[in-house]
């Protein structure tokens, strides 16, 4: 059956493609360059599923609390968790991502050059304003030859350089459930030296009780071209959000009978997370004649403190301070019909988190039941090859990473834990891209990733004795991937199928004597096979569609634990079929957004006992913008969830009691007015 829908579904495609190649008209489209992928390829030559999306003239009327409005009609990538802000949104590519129980996991994440992925592979973008987000780049599927741990697939964000228009931005925005938001951003260019700061504010009561945040941002941004050539670039930003409250997870009944109220566990020992990060970074790149070179640092510190709901070890403490380094050396060459790149590089992380852990007397920090430091350090070396001959462009890559994990145990009334893994890895890739036609490419690959257990998850011991779960291993993935492109003037579409198969897949559950506290297990294998579908049509001067689907078949092959046996059901936390819909309308001043977005029924559990019902959304967005002398100003409105739909937008995997669903908000309403001059 999965091979009939795939040859439907393509034959489908290319009828269209061919006939809007016969009747759209024709004007100029940029040529779409890539740096996600290390050596900076033109996104039609890379034989790798990519989508590339720009933001800066529509974003002021999105919804920038969360990250999942600019990533829906990304096919492949399903995110969840968008109201629960102690979090963070649940981000999965092709179901890498799905367990994280918080933060981003499984996933490279890259902001303006600089890795935000931890080398234990956490990351999340809650240090990040999205009102700043110009360019976002996702790879869809295992990249482990390039960024090595964690490397599922990878989300490459891009700030602004310059603001659209004069030097000086401010935003008010205001709405439901006592949405607050503020922002001043200034720019400056002079000489060859340009820089942008950005400070804001943001404030909400949640759709739930107790589901507030706050938050306040500095993010700093500059470039220099010195004489010789090279480029400098520099960033900073901190965050410091107070609190972000966590409302927890419900019942089904529970939910029927109160959407709005929160888990009464989670009331008792006042569930909340507060964080303080800053982060920078320094790069610096010069080409002379056939060779370029770059070299990067960053520093990062983050003070996390959390109160679970649990009294043994719920008051969480955690200082992380994580560095890194890099750089590379690239070599090119261009003939008649070939050209070649060849790219050597490093990578050198270090990350120390000093994790603590004390009793929480019902909010109230107790007496401490854990004190450890625990050390991830990374080393890595690559190699990647861009061939191009012909009509053929060959894209090949190898990386060898070596990891080191270290505990300390500090807290020795309950006996020594301390302890030492070394989970290194070599990773290669392959792909080929073959031009059909000048407007049609057929690409495939094979490629490979791993994932680590992360700092956090190998502490989640079940024995609550202190050091590392070493009990746990690492997922290796291997995936093959076929794909093929078409674009003319006014359309382009995108259709890959793929098939993966991952060893010790690691997946979350809870234990009846710790429940709100997730630990983690190895599956014995799964299997991942899947289509994605993505199509964009500008059908009149002032209206464009971008439409995505994505099938996804993921099941456990064999995995069976003391409790019961799993083989043969499906992977929790993705539906077998999720999409969206877009429509953009942009004339004389007027913008406007309309989004469509479906998911499937998912299962909620390993042993796919409860499945939640499929949902559908409609967010209506509308701009106008205004300018008189040097100024101009955007008043804007949005409407989410328009028709008013009761759905989930979190599910805790596993969750003991059957404690799954986390109600998203219905109907909500948003306005603001946005200033340049």
């Amino acid at each position: 059956m999965f091979e009939k829908e795939k040859l439907s579904l393509f034959c489908l495609l290319v009828s269209i493609g061919l006939m809007a190649q016969q009747q759209a008209p024709q004007i100029a489209l940029d040529t779409i360059v890539l740096e996600a992928f290390r050596i900076t390829t033109q996104k039609e030559k890379l034989p790798f599923s990519v989508t590339q999306l720009s933001f800066t003239q529509d974003q002021p009327s999105r919804a920038t609390l969360t990250v999942d409005p600019f990533l829906v009609t990304v096919p492949g990538v399903y995110v969840l968790n968008s109201s629960n802000f102690a979090q963070d949104s649940r981000i999965a590519i092709r179901g890498f991502g799905s367990r994280a129980a918080f933060g981003i996991r499984g996933i490279q994440l890259i902001v303006d050059g600089i890795p935000e992925t931890t080398p234990d592979g956490q990351g999340q973008v809650d240090n990040l304003s999205l009102a700043l987000l110009d360019r976002l780049t996702v790879l869809r599927g295992p990249q482990a030859a390039l960024y090595g741990n964690a490397s599922g697939g990878v989300l490459q964000l891009s700030t602004m350089d310059q603001l659209p228009f004069g030097k000086a931005e401010a935003q008010l925005r205001f709405g439901d459930f006592g949405l607050q938001q503020q922002y001043v951003t200034y720019a400056q260019q002079k000489d060859n030296s340009q820089w942008i700061a950005h400070l804001g504010r943001t404030k909400t009561n949640g759709y739930r009780e107790q589901s507030g945040m706050e938050s306040r941002q500095l993010q700093l941004r500059g470039k220099r071209t010195a004489e010789n050539s090279g480029v400098w670039r520099w960033q900073f930003n901190y965050t410091d959000s107070p609190y972000a409250q966590d409302a927890g997870g419900l019942t089904l009944e529970e939910a029927k009978q109160n959407r709005t109220q929160a888990r009464q566990r989670n009331v008792t020992y006042k569930t909340e997370e507060s964080v303080h990060q800053w982060k920078s970074g320094l790069q610096y790149s010069q080409q002379d004649g056939g060779l370029q070179w770059q070299l990067y640092g960053f520093a990062a510190g983050r003070d996390f403190e959390a109160l679970l709901p649990f009294a043994n070890g719920g008051a969480v403490q955690l200082d992380r301070f994580y560095t890194g380094q890099g750089g590379h050396l690239e070599w090119g060459k261009r003939r008649a019909n070939s050209s070649v790149k060849l790219q050597w590089g490093y990578d050198v992380a270090h990350q120390n988190d000093a994790r603590k852990r004390f009793v929480n007397a019902e909010g109230v920090r107790g007496a401490a039941t854990l004190d450890q430091q625990e050390v991830f350090f990374n080393a890595a070396t690559y190699l990647l090859l861009v061939w191009k001959k012909n009509r053929f462009d060959f894209v090949g890559g190898l990386r060898k990473d070596w990891n080191t994990l270290r505990v300390n145990d500090r807290f020795l009334s309950d006996g020594e834990a301390t302890d030492t893994l070394v989970l290194n890895a070599l990773n290669p890739s392959l792909g080929v891209t073959f031009a059909l036609y000048p407007a049609w490419q057929l690409f495939s690959n094979i490629s490979t990733a791993f994932e680590t257990p992360s700092l956090s998850e190998l502490s989640a011991d079940p024995k609550n004795s202190g050091g590392f779960n070493s009990a746990l291993k690492s997922q290796k993935t291997r995936s093959y991937e076929l794909g093929l492109r078409w674009k003319n003037t006014k359309t382009q579409f995108e259709i890959v199928s793929y098939w993966m198969r991952t060893n010790d897949e690691l997946t979350p559950y809870e234990l009846a004597e710790f429940q709100g506290r997730t630990f983690y297990q190895n599956a014995g294998s799964s299997s991942r096979e899947g289509f994605e579908v993505a199509v964009a049509h500008q059908f009149r001067p002032a209206w464009q569609a971008t439409l995505s689907y994505t099938y996804s078949n993921f099941r456990y092959e064999r995995f069976i634990t003391p409790r019961a046996v799993y083989s043969g059901n499906q992977l929790p936390g993705i539906p077998k079929h999720f999409g969206a819909l877009q429509l953009h309308y942009a004339k004389a001043g007027w913008q406007g957004l309309l989004g469509l977005r479906y998911s499937g029924d998912v299962y909620a559990d390993n042993a796919n006992t409860t499945s939640v019902s499929a949902w559908h959304t409609l967010d209506i967005n509308l701009q106008r913008q205004y300018e008189k002398n040097n100024w101009r100003w955007i008043p804007f409105v949005g409407i989410q969830n328009a028709t008013n739909q009761q759905y989930f937008d979190t599910i805790r995997l596993n969750a003991f009691g059957q404690r799954y669903y986390e109600p998203a908000a219905q109907r909500n309403f948003f306005a603001g007015i946005k200033f340049q001059w």
